[in-house]
């Protein structure tokens, strides 16, 4: 008897990051795994697979990752939501390249939703979890993203995701990025 097909199946479409948040196993696999973006032709297998499948209920194109490095990732959701009309087609993201013209790209993508890992609201703490300097601008890009989601798209197209390691962020913090 063969096992059935899996109900939610995680594609990691690049090897790429943008951070290095000290929470994430991408730090020390990335010199372990190789490193690129997944052929279009091996994509396209794996989702026309899903469709003959009816028992499939989210594709998530990412997995140990950043998605949006993956310079063809709008291409690869919409492909995934036609080919697979039923399934949750979702990603989650770190935002640092939340910009135009991929924000609004992203936005009127088949997208179901999108996640944003923002971790605290605090620059220094920011710095401290992913080593990045440039906490203000992704904030402003981020900020922007969700406006001009929330004006297009309904409420459910986005969540933010507040993840911590138990020890570094104080409740007074986290209750900061909740309250943002």
């Amino acid at each position: 008897m063969q096992p059935d097909f899996p109900e939610n199946l995680l594609i990691q479409t690049t090897s790429h990051c943008n951070s290095g948040c000290m929470f994430c196993p991408y730090r020390d696999v990335k010199y372990e795994l190789s490193q690129g973006i997944m052929e279009e032709w091996v994509y396209k297998k794996i989702i026309d697979e899903c469709s003959r499948h009816s028992n499939v209920k989210r594709i998530m194109p990412y997995f140990m990752n950043e998605p949006l490095c993956d310079t063809g990732i709008v291409e690869k959701i919409n492909y995934a939501k036609e080919n697979n009309p039923i399934p949750t087609v979702h990603i989650l993201t770190n935002g640092i390249q939340l910009e135009e013209p991929l924000s609004s790209r992203l936005i009127t993508s088949k997208l179901d939703w999108i996640g944003i890992s923002i971790h605290t609201i605090r620059e220094q703490t920011y710095k401290r979890f992913t080593g990045r300097t440039d906490f203000k601008k992704i904030i402003k890009n981020i900020t922007h993203f969700i406006k001009k989601a929330l004006s297009l798209r309904d409420d459910n197209f986005i969540m933010i995701n507040i993840t911590h390691p138990p020890g570094y962020l104080i409740e007074e913090e986290k209750d900061e990025a909740i309250e943002y």
